[in-house]
């Protein structure tokens, strides 16, 4: 990670945000999970609850070659504690980022897109990755730059996100275990392993 720019670095807080740590967030559990905070809450419409099913059934898309459709990352939660980097000179929390591929709605959750915390701005820079890591989104990374035949320092998040965006793209999987974060056997993934034409 030498070098590596953290991106939050060219953020401004503007004038009308009420910058937070997450130890500082309205509604913040008070350590009695029984009580909530609704002086923040709001009423959730029901009428916008889904009618539909719940989210499809897992199936194992080992050797099959999927079209991308779409691609998201979640900004990190205010009500999480924040993580030490490895050298401990920082923190961060971890995004959710989210694949979707064109086969029965199948979507697939990839691990170490990170959002860095600035504590002179008391704000979340925007999520990065470590480009020669080894986690789940790092490979993804890793196998869209040798598909654009770039070096992976030639390339950014950005440009990644556009791409699996784009419906241009497409993957071939590659069913893997991995473990959980608590430890216990995860499903397996269906995890994009080459990028390919079509």
């Amino acid at each position: 990670m030498e070098n590596e720019k953290n991106e939050f670095d060219d953020i401004d807080v503007s004038e009308d945000e009420v910058p937070t740590t997450p130890s500082e967030v309205p509604g913040e559990a008070t350590g009695d999970d029984s009580v909530i905070d609704t002086s923040t809450s709001k009423v959730f419409d029901t009428d916008r609850l889904p009618s539909g099913s719940s989210a499809p059934k897992r199936i194992d898309l080992n050797g099959k070659v999927v079209k991308i459709i779409k691609a998201e990352i979640y900004e990190p939660s205010m009500n999480k504690p924040l993580l030490k980097t490895r050298e401990g000179d920082g923190e961060y929390q971890n995004c959710t980022f989210k694949v979707y591929y064109d086969n029965e709605g199948q979507v697939e959750f990839y691990s170490g897109i990170k959002a860095f915390w600035s504590p002179e701005k008391r704000k979340f820079g925007s999520p990065s990755i470590y480009k020669e890591g080894t986690n789940q989104a790092a490979k993804l990374f890793q196998a869209f730059c040798k598909f654009k035949g770039n070096d992976p320092h030639e390339l950014n998040l950005k440009e990644l996100m556009d791409g699996l965006k784009s419906g241009l793209l497409y993957g071939k999987i590659e069913s893997q275990e991995f473990k959980s974060p608590d430890g216990s056997k995860a499903p397996m993934k269906n995890i994009i392993v080459e990028f390919v034409t079509q």
